[in-house]
């Protein structure tokens, strides 16, 4: 039962960490990621670290997997995020406002 539940987790830890791949492909897709949180992915990234230490500490071989995955696609997926952020309005207005006192 024991090495049941090993391949189970680590299957499906993998398959949880590749899932933000799908949200990737959407802001790929739609060159936009002004509805996706960035602070929540950092937080993910932070926590996918933590656990994947503890992985290494304890030698939970599942953690380590699909921790290592986990982080790796969130930092892919931060990378797309500020890739594809838009400059919000307030942004806009003040390099407006910076340009027009510059000329």
């Amino acid at each position: 039962m024991s090495s049941f539940l090993a391949v189970a987790t680590t299957v499906w830890g993998l398959i949880m960490a590749l899932a933000p791949l799908l949200q990737i492909r959407l802001m790929l897709r739609t060159r936009d990621s002004s509805n996706v949180s960035l602070s929540w992915m950092i937080i993910l990234v932070i926590g996918y670290g933590l656990w994947f230490s503890y992985g290494i500490v304890s030698g939970a071989l599942p953690l380590i997997i699909a921790n290592t995955v986990s982080t790796l696609v969130g930092i892919a997926m931060i990378a797309v995020i500020l890739y594809y952020r838009q400059p919000s309005k307030k942004t806009l207005a003040v390099a407006v406002d910076s340009q027009d006192i510059a000329a």
